[in-house]
């Protein structure tokens, strides 16, 4: 078997003469244009015009990524694509619209066999997420590519008894708005972004020792912010040479393979690594400002099609808003939670909005909208333009597109509290076309 690493959570695998793909994000940016490859990739979509396989782990379009698949050959989209069965239609929806037609949906209880002695299995997250990760049993090593599930320790600890794994790419970033899009003092700032680095890296090692692994590859964390969030980069970006650092002090006898764009691999049967070739990257990001700069004009065009119904009226958009709002109030089972949303158009007009989630529906202009943070859970800004782009139905993921630097957030406690937790799953069950 040989791996390269692609980028981000891309891996070409060859096994006996076939190739699998997985979630191709090879070109321009994801999560409403505001997160970007860094190290840059070095291949594009048309190179991989010759593999056998696909695997999409999951709807996020950092994996599902439409203008990546839409470069590719008709031949390479009509390949077997391996995803999980979630038994969600709009997982299948949204690969068939972007060319995927030959779907295998695998549960983990199924074997797909690429040949005689190699095998593919797929298993979901335990806890309810709509994530998977890969599974390749075969002679010389048993593989788990993990991409984005976050999965229970226990769930570690099954799956390494029961599979005996050799080689994990594992993530070791947790992902999401907090804290860089919070807005809390710069000290408190940093010491919380430290915090959730830390996190990530020990609830990854705890998963390789469950796991029983030899040999872990460190990725699905090859991204930066461009534009006005750069400075989230000194809050969110992780440097993989700072998690194998910690890592070996407790898992001296598991090899970390620091791996960039068209680094490979090769295990032989024997069930070791070899041949094995890696680059000069730079994963410490101490070029990123000169690497944005060469970009630049790529950004800007996507920040102009981001605010491509700029000259639309705003009005039955805020409409259509506040309605999905309402009528999504009855499915909130939980206590009360006080909202306030800010809408702030190009010009600097606000358009202010409050609702407690125990309430009759959403008030505008209420003399409420005027109390303290202190008197609310959470204050929500969200530029007119992605509210528009929303409502437009141009985020494919919906509400969850603008959990990753579309907005910005205000509360009083430092931690997430149950409530909220239950406040961002329940926006995504928000439905604006149409609504």
């Amino acid at each position: 078997m040989r791996f390269t690493y692609i980028t981000h959570s891309c891996i070409l695998i060859e096994i006996n003469g076939k190739k699998i793909l997985t979630d191709p994000w090879l070109v321009g940016p994801s999560w409403g244009n505001n997160i970007w490859h860094y190290p840059p990739p070095e291949r594009i979509p048309e190179d991989f015009h010759d593999i056998d396989f696909l695997f999409i782990s999951h709807a996020h379009d950092d994996h599902l990524h439409p203008e990546s698949l839409a470069r590719m050959t008709n031949q390479s989209r009509s390949v077997p694509c391996f995803a999980p069965n979630f038994g969600a239609k709009y997982f299948e929806l949204e690969l068939r619209k972007n060319g995927i037609n030959n779907l295998i949906f695998l549960e983990e209880s199924d074997e797909y066999f690429i040949d005689e002695e190699t095998t593919i299995k797929i298993i979901k997250n335990d806890l309810g997420d709509h994530d998977s990760s890969l599974l390749i049993q075969s002679k010389q090593m048993n593989v788990l590519l993990q991409t984005d599930n976050l999965m229970s320790l226990e769930e570690a600890s099954r799956i390494g008894q029961k599979y005996n794994i050799g080689l994990v790419f594992n993530i070791t970033v947790l992902t999401g708005l907090f804290p860089a899009f919070f807005d809390f003092k710069p000290d408190v700032l940093k010491r919380l972004a430290k915090q959730k680095t830390e996190k990530g890296f020990d609830y990854s090692i705890e998963l390789l020792k469950r796991l029983g692994a030899k040999y872990s590859v460190p990725y699905a964390s090859d991204q930066s912010y461009f534009g006005h969030l750069f400075f989230a980069n000194a809050l969110h970006r992780v440097d993989k040479n700072d998690f194998k650092e910690k890592a070996l002090t407790q898992l001296p006898n598991v090899e970390i393979l620091i791996m960039g764009p068209n680094d490979n691999f090769e295990i032989n049967d024997e069930g070791k690594l070899v041949n094995i070739t890696i680059g000069d990257h730079d994963h410490a990001a101490k070029n990123l400002s000169a690497y944005f700069i060469s970009i630049r004009k790529e950004h800007e065009l996507k920040m102009i099609e981001e605010k491509k119904y700029q000259d639309k009226g705003l009005e039955e958009d805020l409409n259509l808003f506040m309605r999905a709002i309402n009528n999504n109030l009855d499915k909130w089972k939980y206590n009360s939670f006080r909202v306030v949303w800010k809408i702030i158009d190009l010009a600097g007009h606000e358009y202010v909005y409050y609702h407690d989630m125990k309430g009759s529906g959403i008030e505008i202009n209420s003399k409420k909208v005027g109390l303290e943070l202190t008197e609310v859970d959470l204050l929500i800004e969200l530029p007119s333009y992605r509210l528009q782009r929303l409502i437009n139905g141009d985020y494919f993921m919906g509400m969850l597109t603008l959990q990753n630097g579309s907005i910005r957030c205000y509360r009083n406690e430092e931690g997430l509290s149950e409530t909220e937790k239950n406040f961002w799953k329940w926006s995504q069950g928000l439905k604006f076309v149409g609504a």
